[in-house]
Formats: C-alpha cells, sequence, structure tokens
C-alpha cells in the first residue's frame, strides 16, 4: 500500500484541500482559467483538475508554437464564444509577468451594429473585453511570490479614466455632489468591473513542510448551481507535503468584508456566514492499493517503447480513498451566533476504484480506462439539529443522523476514458448524487421490464421499446447530473510530456483548450 500517487486518485486527493477553502479547478468563465471550489461542492473532474501550468504561459506557448493567434473558449453567461490572447509577456530568469486580453466576440458577432455592417462600432465597446494579469517571482530555491487580478468589464475603467479627463463644473460646490459622467454609483455597478483577484506567497523552506500566505479579493467560487463571488480573505497556513500515509494542516483565516456575507452552508439548511476569523486545524490518512497489474506489451519493430505515453503505460486495477477531518474554532463571537472558543468539526470522505486496459502503443482502441469516485462532507455542528424523517435520507444520512453528524454534500462520479485514433483519446465524466443513481438504476430496469407507452404527440400512445423507455427513465432521473466530456491529444515531438487538452461541460455550458506540460 502506498499514498495517493497515482493520477486516476488526484480528484480524490483534493477533497481535503476543498474542506480548507483552496482547491482549484479548471474554468472557462474566468480568464485565468481557475476558479476555487466551494466547501460545499464535490471535487473537481479529472478534466478539470489544475494542470501547474499557468493559464497565460499555456496560452502564450499555444500563440507561439502552434500559431494560433487567439484561444478559442466558450462561456454561455459571455454570449457564447470567447478569445483569450496574451498581450505582453514580460520577465527574467527569476520572475515573469503576463497580462491577457479577452473578447466576447459572439457578443459582438450577434450586436445589431455588426449586423449592419458597422462592426467598429460594436469593437469599440468597453464591455466586450476583459483583462486578466498574473505575476510569478522566485526569491530563492524554496520562497515564491505569485499574484493574479482580473477585471471582467473595462467599462468601468474606462469611465473612470474618461471622467478624470472631464472638468467638473461644481466640484468647488458643495453641496453638489454628482460624480464624475461615466462612473457609476455603488449600487448600480457591474459586478464585472469589481477587481478580483489573489496574492500568494509560498515557502517550503521548512522541510516536509509549505508555508503560505495568502490574500483573496473576491474570487470565483464553483458552486452546484454556478458560481459565486467569495468574500474577500487573509489566511496564513502551515501543512505538511509530500507522498505521506497522513497528511495534516493547521491555519488562521480572517474576513475581510465589512459585513461578512452569508457565504456558506448552514447544517440546518440555507446560508450563514462565516466566523470572522477563525483557527482551522485538519488532518487526513490516504491509502493506496494496486489489486492487479499487467505487463507492458512489447513495442512492435522499429516503433519507440512508450507508444503513445511518455512513461509505459500498464494495465491496472488500483483502489484508494482519503479520510479527514477538519476542526475550525471562532477566535471572537460573530455573528450568526458564533462564539469564541467553540469548535466545529468537518469530515471528508473520498474514495475511487481506477480499472485500465491497454498499453496505448497500438494505433486503435488499445487504451480503456473506467474510475468509479464517491465524495461525502459532513459536518458536526455546535449544536444539536432537528431530525429529518428517515425516509428522505440516503444510508450514509441514516447511518450518521444518531451521532448529531450532518451529510452536506454526498456525490458519484462515473468517468471514463478511451483510445479513439493513435494519441487521440476521448473523455466522458457524470456526476450526481447517490439517490438519483440509485433511482435511475431502478427505473431505468423496471421501464426494461415492463416497457411504458409515450405520447405520439398526437395524442396518441406508443410504445418506444425496452430500450427505448429504460433510456428515458433514467434520463429523467439524472436530469441533474453534471455532465463534461472532452478529447486529449500529446503533441508531438514529446508524446506525453505536452498534450492538448479540450473539453465542453454540458451542465454548465463551458468550454476550454488548453495546454498540459509534465501531466503524465
Amino acid at each position: 500500500m502506498s499514498p495517493l500517487s497515482q493520477r486516476a486518485m488526484e480528484p480524490t486527493k483534493a477533497a481535503f484541500g476543498k474542506a480548507f477553502w483552496d482547491q482549484e479547478a479548471e474554468s472557462a468563465a474566468a480568464l485565468d482559467g481557475h476558479v476555487r471550489v466551494h466547501q460545499s461542492h464535490a471535487p473537481p473532474f479529472s478534466l478539470a483538475m489544475p494542470s501547474g501550468l499557468a493559464r497565460s504561459q499555456q496560452l502564450y506557448m499555444m500563440q507561439r508554437f502552434l500559431n494560433i493567434p487567439a484561444t478559442p473558449s466558450y462561456v454561455k453567461a459571455e454570449d457564447g464564444m470567447v478569445l483569450d490572447r496574451v498581450i505582453a509577456n514580460v520577465g527574467g530568469r527569476t520572475w515573469w509577468h503576463t497580462l491577457t486580453l479577452r473578447l466576447r466576440a459572439q457578443r459582438a458577432w450577434n450586436s445589431q451594429s455588426f449586423n449592419e455592417g458597422r462592426p467598429h462600432r460594436i469593437l469599440g465597446d468597453p464591455s466586450l473585453y476583459a483583462l486578466g494579469g498574473r505575476f510569478r517571482a522566485g526569491f530563492s530555491r524554496h520562497t515564491v511570490l505569485k499574484a493574479f487580478g482580473e477585471l471582467g468589464s473595462l467599462k468601468g475603467l474606462l469611465g473612470r479614466f474618461g471622467g478624470l479627463r472631464r472638468a467638473d463644473p461644481n466640484a468647488s460646490n458643495p453641496n453638489v455632489t454628482n460624480a464624475p459622467q461615466g462612473v457609476a454609483s455603488a449600487a448600480t455597478i457591474d459586478p464585472d468591473e469589481i477587481p478580483r483577484g489573489r496574492v500568494t506567497l509560498r515557502s517550503t523552506a521548512v522541510p516536509y513542510h509549505v508555508f503560505t500566505a495568502d490574500w483573496s479579493r473576491r474570487e470565483r467560487f464553483q458552486t452546484v448551481d454556478g458560481y459565486e463571488q467569495g468574500a474577500s480573505h487573509v489566511t496564513l497556513s502551515l501543512a505538511s507535503r509530500g507522498p505521506q500515509h497522513v497528511n495534516y494542516r493547521v491555519g488562521v483565516r480572517q474576513w475581510l468584508d465589512e459585513t461578512v456575507p452569508p457565504f456558506e452552508l448552514a447544517p440546518e439548511g440555507g446560508r450563514r456566514a462565516p466566523p470572522r476569523r477563525e483557527f482551522v486545524a485538519g488532518a487526513s490518512a490516504e491509502k493506496q492499493l494496486t489489486l492487479w497489474r499487467g505487463e507492458v506489451r512489447p513495442p512492435a519493430e522499429g516503433k519507440r517503447p512508450g507508444g503513445y505515453a511518455a512513461l509505459p503505460v500498464k494495465p491496472c486495477v488500483t483502489i484508494g480513498g482519503i479520510l479527514g477531518a477538519i476542526c475550525r474554532v471562532p477566535m471572537g463571537n460573530s455573528e450568526p451566533g458564533w462564539k469564541s472558543g467553540e469548535g466545529e468539526w468537518r469530515q471528508v470522505c473520498s474514495g475511487t476504484a481506477h480499472v485500465s486496459f491497454g498499453s496505448f502503443q497500438r494505433p486503435m482502441f488499445d487504451y480503456t480506462s473506467v474510475d468509479l469516485r464517491y465524495d461525502a462532507g459532513a459536518i458536526a455542528p455546535r449544536r444539536p439539529l432537528a431530525e429529518r424523517p428517515a425516509h428522505e435520507l440516503t444510508v450514509l444520512e441514516r447511518a450518521l443522523e444518531s451521532s448529531g453528524v450532518r451529510v452536506e454534500s454526498e456525490t458519484v462520479t462515473l468517468a471514463a476514458t478511451q483510445q479513439i485514433l493513435g494519441p487521440l483519446r476521448g473523455r466522458l465524466e457524470v456526476r450526481c448524487h447517490p439517490g438519483a443513481l440509485v433511482r435511475a438504476t431502478t427505473e431505468g430496469w423496471n421501464s426494461f421490464k415492463t416497457p411504458r407507452k409515450e405520447s405520439d404527440g398526437e395524442g396518441g400512445e406508443v410504445y418506444s421499446g425496452r430500450f427505448g423507455s429504460a433510456w428515458h427513465s433514467v434520463k429523467g432521473e439524472m436530469s441533474a447530473a453534471e455532465v463534461i466530456y472532452g478529447v486529449d491529444c500529446p503533441l508531438p515531438p514529446a508524446l506525453g510530456a505536452a498534450r492538448l487538452v479540450a473539453w465542453y461541460n454540458v451542465t454548465r455550458a463551458e468550454a476550454m483548450a488548453e495546454m498540459r506540460l509534465f501531466d503524465l
């Protein structure tokens, strides 16, 4: 047995970091390509796990080495396709800085001015553009400073510059308080016009540990229903690092907003505000066990030993899991009802079964993998809660309810990867609540045994057949499932060391293409 180290186990390992508000996921909605995962949400999909390479560096590499002038993404919330391009990239031996510009191309294309043959008018609209910057500097072998900022719309920024250039005739009149023309009031300002970002100081000077000082301003958080703007905060933490069976972390977090919003889920339902200042400590235990490992197929004559991957691929059957507990203690009284020193416990659990076949060497269908992952998060509230009806609870919820523990989230994720042609692989992931999966299985089987009648649209009823009826029942029960699919392709000449990945999240209506390095 070993710590979680296999690539398929990364989402399982991320369950512990999610409970600390620090886990990131890939997202096309953010110009920087990353958002944080909300504490109540499931760990990221495998396709959306951060690659470790900054989004701006990915864009710059695709511009320089693949001659892609602007990388397209799809964001339904921004009216469709957007184009991202690095417009500045400067740096030295130990530092670099980039500026990235986003154009909401489909919004411009669908505008009336564009359709009337006057594209110059709509392209001058500053709300079509977003600007992001990222900075990284290394101070020694162990310490690095990283920062990024994002402005979702240039309208407010250019409006402020325009207002400063215009003289205000009432500036000397104390009875007139009109803002400069072009500057919106705080009540009417677009959320995209509010800067968001993060500054992180990270040091590994202490052996086998990492110290992090983090300042965050209004970052996006991924939730079940979409995205939510988080509150500004400062965090100091010390965590163990490296492949270990037991990991731990301690830290202090201070929320900076004048009024802390109801940002986290309350055990009794609804939302609540976190404590103004809190001490957080947690530990996790992880294990990975390989039940079976096959042999690497010898390469054909004249072929490279690794096939389409940088490292030899061995078929295997592997299981792994992580259990963690976090204690949070308010450092002072705050609303709603937080009392100094009154602790609250949170538990996380995640387990994965991974099965893969093939050696990824032949031209077609030489690699197949299936992953099944279960994630659950629970909370032991400060005060007893009212009991809920047993018929509304899942098996896990019924088991924990008697001990005063309330399940906060519970999901099942199924992932499949299939080689299609050469280095090209197709990938699919589906995530849903276990209750929905049980209902879908039951209803699908019942519909398969006894096909149901469906309306033909003209007042009559027809049978859709066993498979059609079963599929219709399963689809109805799984309507709330989150689905993501995509492709990945190793790039020559270093097959496997660099990969081009593209994915589309059906539920969130987002798509993104990215280049990943050493994502083995």
